[in-house]
């Protein structure tokens, strides 16, 4: 048996269509929400992204989202090192070889309460969930830097007296970028089906993962909350801003603003401060404004760092005559009796 395909003359010999890399890299790059590097790391020349790697770093300052998964070829192991796309990267290589030992990945204190390894509800039921998945096929051995969270560290395999980061991730710039040091987790996915159950897990984990490298709203630090979402004219407007660090933890003490923005006259018409309670919630309440359409756009900060901005939407309006004003009204119903040949009983 050879896989030699015979073919020699150059009329007759197939091809695949080059790689598009000045397209992907260059013109089209900003219009990727996420770019993901698997097991990458080759100098050859049509697939050697040297000439694009500050492109590459100035997406993720700008903005975007970058994940890098493991393998023999990633993280120093390959022929190819990147000086200025590695900047982006929460961790760097240890100069130590691939661990290629099986391992269960283990949560660590903050993975226990981030969103991307939140498999299920409540720490009881999420570390149970994680200790039941399968074993990973070996990792590579980094360090993590100065500011990365580590969600996820190998149990026994330790790099400059720590153990070795499993999953790791930190901001950079206005992005986000993670990196996963083992290629082998498509193992929670296999195993699952194996035994006819589904991958529920496996799928969760990465649907965490994006949705937090495209920072969807729902998994940011900052979340704003109408307080009800709909009032009716007269009423305060209350809000309610749950505020947490980098690493999820509640952010006591941080001060919070609150504009209440008018959408019709399009401007801020009343603004609102406060301090969060050491669970980083704070409520606050705006005089009853117009009825009309209003966003709730707030920010908060921990000393000089900002934790970020959220916004949520409220209208002020009348329900109808019936919820609006429910008053009893005699001589109403009196005329409504004579109208329609009824009576009206007046109670003592």
């Amino acid at each position: 048996m050879t896989d030699d395909p015979m073919v020699r003359s150059q009329e007759r010999e197939l091809s695949l269509i080059p790689f598009p890399m000045e397209e992907i890299f260059d013109t089209k790059l900003d219009t990727f929400d996420v770019v993901v590097f698997q097991n990458f790391g080759y100098t050859d020349p049509q697939l050697s992204i040297a000439q694009y790697e500050r492109n590459l770093e100035r997406y993720v300052q700008n903005g975007g989202g970058f994940l890098v998964i493991g393998g023999d070829h990633s993280f120093g192991e390959g022929r190819a090192n990147f000086p200025t796309l590695s900047q982006a990267l929460p961790v760097e290589p240890a100069g130590i070889p691939v661990d290629a030992a099986e391992f269960k990945a283990r949560l660590t204190r903050d993975g226990m309460r981030h969103p991307i390894t939140s498999l299920a509800t409540g720490s009881l039921g999420n570390e149970a969930a994680w200790n039941s998945l399968p074993a990973l096929a070996g990792a590579n051995m980094t360090r993590a830097k100065a500011g990365a969270t580590v969600l996820l560290d190998h149990p026994f395999a330790n790099v400059a007296g720590q153990s070795a980061p499993i999953l790791a991730l930190w901001d950079y710039g206005r992005g986000r970028s993670m990196a996963l040091l083992a290629d082998s987790s498509w193992r929670w996915a296999f195993t699952s089906h194996a035994s006819g159950a589904q991958s529920r897990h496996y799928d969760r984990f990465w649907a965490n993962a994006l949705r937090w490298l495209v920072r969807d709203p729902d998994l940011t630090t900052l979340k704003v909350s109408a307080d009800p979402p709909s009032i009716e004219p007269g009423q305060p407007v209350g809000v309610i801003v749950s505020a947490r660090l980098p690493d999820y933890q509640p952010a006591a003490d941080a001060q919070v603003d609150v504009d209440l923005f008018s959408v019709e006259a399009q401007k801020v018409v009343a603004s609102r401060a406060g301090t969060t309670g050491p669970d980083g919630v704070v409520r606050l309440e705006f005089s009853p404004p117009e009825a009309v359409r209003y966003k709730l756009l707030g920010s908060a900060k921990k000393g000089e760092k900002a934790l970020g901005k959220g916004e949520d939407s409220v209208a002020v309006r009348a329900l109808g005559p019936e919820l609006s004003d429910s008053r009893v009204r005699p001589k109403l119903l009196e005329e409504i009796a004579r109208a329609t040949g009824g009576k009206a009983l007046r109670l003592p």
